[in-house]
Protein backbone atom coordinates (compact mmCIF):
# COMPACT_ATOMS: atom_id res chain seq x y z
CA UNK A 1 0.00 0.00 0.00
CA UNK A 2 1.65 3.16 -0.78
CA UNK A 3 1.64 6.12 1.60
CA UNK A 4 -0.54 9.41 1.01
CA UNK A 5 0.33 12.81 1.61
CA UNK A 6 -2.02 16.06 1.96
CA UNK A 7 0.14 18.56 1.24
CA UNK A 8 -1.81 19.47 -2.10
CA UNK A 9 -4.91 20.29 0.09
CA UNK A 10 -2.98 21.88 2.85
CA UNK A 11 -1.68 24.37 0.35
CA UNK A 12 -5.08 24.81 -1.48
CA UNK A 13 -6.09 25.58 2.18
CA UNK A 14 -3.01 28.20 3.14
CA UNK A 15 -2.90 30.06 -0.63
CA UNK A 16 -6.36 31.14 -0.35
CA UNK A 17 -5.95 33.22 2.70
CA UNK A 18 -2.77 34.69 1.44
CA UNK A 19 -3.89 35.88 -1.85
CA UNK A 20 -6.81 37.71 -0.06
CA UNK A 21 -4.06 39.64 1.95
CA UNK A 22 -1.84 39.85 -0.90
CA UNK A 23 -4.47 41.26 -3.38
CA UNK A 24 -5.22 44.64 -1.70
CA UNK A 25 -1.35 44.99 -1.64
CA UNK A 26 -0.83 44.70 -5.18
CA UNK A 27 -3.12 46.72 -5.97
CA UNK A 28 -2.21 49.72 -3.55
CA UNK A 29 1.47 49.11 -4.97
CA UNK A 30 -0.41 49.93 -8.68
CA UNK A 31 -1.81 52.87 -7.96
CA UNK A 32 1.34 54.07 -6.46
CA UNK A 33 3.23 53.27 -9.56
CA UNK A 34 0.38 54.56 -11.87
CA UNK A 35 0.93 57.73 -10.18
CA UNK A 36 4.24 57.97 -10.45
CA UNK A 37 6.85 59.93 -13.80
CA UNK A 38 10.70 59.18 -14.67
CA UNK A 39 10.45 58.38 -10.60
CA UNK A 40 8.94 60.86 -9.18
CA UNK A 41 5.16 61.42 -7.25
CA UNK A 42 3.14 63.87 -9.73
CA UNK A 43 1.67 66.49 -7.13
CA UNK A 44 -1.37 67.26 -6.75
CA UNK A 45 -1.95 70.90 -7.25
CA UNK A 46 -2.37 73.67 -4.21
CA UNK A 47 -4.93 76.39 -4.28
CA UNK A 48 -4.23 78.82 -1.50
CA UNK A 49 -7.74 80.82 -1.43
CA UNK A 50 -8.44 84.48 -1.92
CA UNK A 51 -8.76 86.21 1.46
CA UNK A 52 -5.58 84.22 3.15
CA UNK A 53 -3.93 86.16 5.85
CA UNK A 54 -0.18 86.05 6.13
CA UNK A 55 3.14 87.79 7.49
CA UNK A 56 6.17 88.48 5.72
CA UNK A 57 9.46 90.85 6.91
CA UNK A 58 11.09 92.71 4.72
CA UNK A 59 14.65 91.70 3.21
CA UNK A 60 15.79 95.24 3.37
CA UNK A 61 15.31 98.88 3.35
CA UNK A 62 11.73 99.64 1.74
CA UNK A 63 11.58 103.84 1.01
CA UNK A 64 10.26 106.03 -0.82
CA UNK A 65 13.13 107.22 -1.71
CA UNK A 66 12.98 104.46 -4.07
CA UNK A 67 10.67 104.81 -7.47
CA UNK A 68 7.25 103.63 -7.85
CA UNK A 69 8.03 100.49 -9.64
CA UNK A 70 10.58 99.27 -8.08
CA UNK A 71 10.50 95.81 -6.59
CA UNK A 72 11.70 94.27 -3.00
CA UNK A 73 12.24 91.15 -1.46
CA UNK A 74 10.34 89.83 1.79
CA UNK A 75 10.77 86.28 3.08
CA UNK A 76 7.26 84.75 4.92
CA UNK A 77 7.87 84.84 9.00
CA UNK A 78 5.68 81.67 9.25
CA UNK A 79 4.67 78.28 7.41
CA UNK A 80 1.03 79.12 5.41
CA UNK A 81 -0.94 76.25 6.14
CA UNK A 82 -4.53 75.12 3.66
CA UNK A 83 -6.79 72.83 5.16
CA UNK A 84 -4.79 72.44 8.51
CA UNK A 85 -1.75 71.12 6.17
CA UNK A 86 1.45 73.27 5.93
CA UNK A 87 2.24 74.40 1.69
CA UNK A 88 4.72 76.67 2.11
CA UNK A 89 7.34 77.19 4.91
CA UNK A 90 8.17 79.60 6.88
CA UNK A 91 11.30 81.61 4.76
CA UNK A 92 10.08 81.39 1.10
CA UNK A 93 10.61 84.54 -0.13
CA UNK A 94 7.81 87.09 -1.44
CA UNK A 95 8.26 89.10 -3.65
CA UNK A 96 6.82 92.56 -3.80
CA UNK A 97 6.54 95.96 -5.60
CA UNK A 98 6.34 99.86 -4.56
CA UNK A 99 2.83 101.12 -6.10
CA UNK A 100 2.84 104.87 -4.62
CA UNK A 101 6.52 106.87 -3.57
CA UNK A 102 6.71 110.18 -2.44
CA UNK A 103 9.25 112.37 -0.32
CA UNK A 104 9.21 115.76 0.51
CA UNK A 105 10.39 118.59 2.83
CA UNK A 106 6.70 119.10 4.54
CA UNK A 107 5.10 116.81 6.65
CA UNK A 108 1.80 115.54 4.88
CA UNK A 109 3.50 115.40 0.97
CA UNK A 110 5.31 111.62 2.03
CA UNK A 111 3.57 108.90 1.08
CA UNK A 112 4.58 104.99 0.68
CA UNK A 113 1.97 101.77 -0.86
CA UNK A 114 3.51 98.27 -1.96
CA UNK A 115 2.27 95.38 -2.90
CA UNK A 116 2.58 91.83 -3.00
CA UNK A 117 3.18 90.58 -6.72
CA UNK A 118 5.20 86.79 -6.63
CA UNK A 119 6.23 84.01 -4.66
CA UNK A 120 9.34 82.09 -5.29
CA UNK A 121 8.05 78.22 -5.69
CA UNK A 122 9.89 75.47 -7.19
CA UNK A 123 12.57 77.67 -9.08
CA UNK A 124 9.94 79.63 -10.23
CA UNK A 125 8.02 83.15 -9.54
CA UNK A 126 4.35 82.81 -8.87
CA UNK A 127 1.97 85.36 -9.72
CA UNK A 128 -0.53 86.68 -6.55
CA UNK A 129 -2.57 89.22 -5.74
CA UNK A 130 -2.26 90.74 -2.15
CA UNK A 131 -3.75 93.84 -0.46
CA UNK A 132 -2.01 97.34 -0.28
CA UNK A 133 -0.06 98.02 2.79
CA UNK A 134 1.19 101.80 3.17
CA UNK A 135 1.55 104.53 5.21
CA UNK A 136 0.99 108.23 4.20
CA UNK A 137 2.19 111.39 6.56
CA UNK A 138 0.11 113.62 8.63
CA UNK A 139 0.50 117.17 8.34
CA UNK A 140 0.74 117.44 11.88
CA UNK A 141 3.60 114.59 12.00
CA UNK A 142 3.42 110.86 12.83
CA UNK A 143 1.80 108.39 9.98
CA UNK A 144 -1.58 107.28 9.04
CA UNK A 145 -2.18 103.29 7.26
CA UNK A 146 -3.45 103.13 3.63
CA UNK A 147 -4.89 100.27 2.06
CA UNK A 148 -5.97 96.93 3.67
CA UNK A 149 -2.06 95.56 4.38
CA UNK A 150 -0.33 96.76 7.50
CA UNK A 151 3.06 97.83 8.31
CA UNK A 152 4.61 97.73 11.10
CA UNK A 153 7.82 99.92 12.15
CA UNK A 154 7.73 102.45 9.74
CA UNK A 155 9.14 106.15 10.46
CA UNK A 156 10.05 109.10 8.81
CA UNK A 157 13.41 109.68 7.97
CA UNK A 158 15.72 112.44 6.79
CA UNK A 159 19.20 112.88 7.17
CA UNK A 160 20.90 109.36 8.32
CA UNK A 161 19.69 108.84 12.08
CA UNK A 162 17.24 111.87 12.10
CA UNK A 163 13.92 110.95 12.74
CA UNK A 164 11.13 112.72 12.91
CA UNK A 165 7.43 112.73 13.05
CA UNK A 166 7.11 112.35 17.14
CA UNK A 167 9.24 109.37 16.66
CA UNK A 168 12.44 110.97 18.76
CA UNK A 169 12.02 114.38 18.71
CA UNK A 170 14.73 115.41 16.28
CA UNK A 171 14.82 118.62 14.25
CA UNK A 172 15.68 118.53 10.28
CA UNK A 173 16.29 121.55 8.27
CA UNK A 174 13.54 122.69 6.28
CA UNK A 175 15.32 122.00 2.95
CA UNK A 176 16.36 118.45 3.97
CA UNK A 177 14.20 115.78 2.16
CA UNK A 178 12.11 113.67 4.52
CA UNK A 179 11.06 109.96 3.71
CA UNK A 180 8.71 106.85 4.48
CA UNK A 181 11.12 104.42 5.53
CA UNK A 182 10.80 101.06 6.58
CA UNK A 183 13.78 99.11 7.98
CA UNK A 184 14.97 95.60 7.10
CA UNK A 185 13.40 92.85 9.50
CA UNK A 186 10.41 94.94 9.79
CA UNK A 187 6.23 93.20 9.04
CA UNK A 188 4.11 93.28 6.53
CA UNK A 189 0.39 92.09 6.89
CA UNK A 190 -1.43 91.35 4.28
CA UNK A 191 -3.93 88.85 2.61
CA UNK A 192 -4.68 87.56 -0.77
CA UNK A 193 -7.38 89.21 -3.10
CA UNK A 194 -7.56 86.31 -5.54
CA UNK A 195 -6.64 82.56 -5.31
CA UNK A 196 -3.25 81.60 -5.76
CA UNK A 197 -2.87 77.87 -7.77
CA UNK A 198 0.77 76.56 -6.99
CA UNK A 199 1.61 73.86 -10.11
Amino acid sequence: MRPSFAFSNARRRISTPVVRRAFPRAMLLTLFLANRTHGRLVPKPITIPAGTTFVVETVSEVSSRMASGARFETRLKAGLYVGGHLVIPAGTTVLGVITQSEGGKQFGKQKLATTLNGLQWKGQVVPLVSDTAGLVAKPGGGLLKIGGGRIVGGAILGAPGAIVGGMTGNILSKNQPQHITIPAGKELDVHLRMPVHLP
